[in-house]
């Protein structure tokens, strides 16, 4: 919803340079690869997502403690820069329901 009350799309582009807007306006991403990964990983899967499944699905080909950890520092980049964006429930990670209708 913008400042008027409107409820504004999301637009997602994965092609070329990664971007968020929501209507017209950019949304910032967060830093590093990983972070965005994650991001566009649930951007797209959009149900909850046990977080060993995460670290294994988009780290695949380095060790579980690794991935685990580049894990849990992407989340933690995401709620720095989109604090709105994710859910947590126990183990599992997801779009927040606000985010899911784009």
């Amino acid at each position: 919803m913008d400042s008027t009350g409107i409820h504004c799309s999301l637009s997602v582009q994965l092609l070329g340079d990664f971007a968020l807007h929501q209507g017209e306006t950019p949304i910032p991403l967060p830093p590093s690869t990983a972070s965005r990964r994650l991001l566009a990983y649930l951007l797209l899967y959009r149900k909850p997502v046990s977080r060993s499944t995460l670290s294994a699905r988009l780290w695949p080909d380095i060790p579980e403690d690794k991935a685990r950890h580049t894990l849990r520092q992407a989340i933690w980049q995401i709620r720095q820069t989109l604090p709105e964006f994710l859910t947590f429930t126990g183990a599992t990670c997801s779009m927040a329901t606000m985010m899911t209708g784009f």
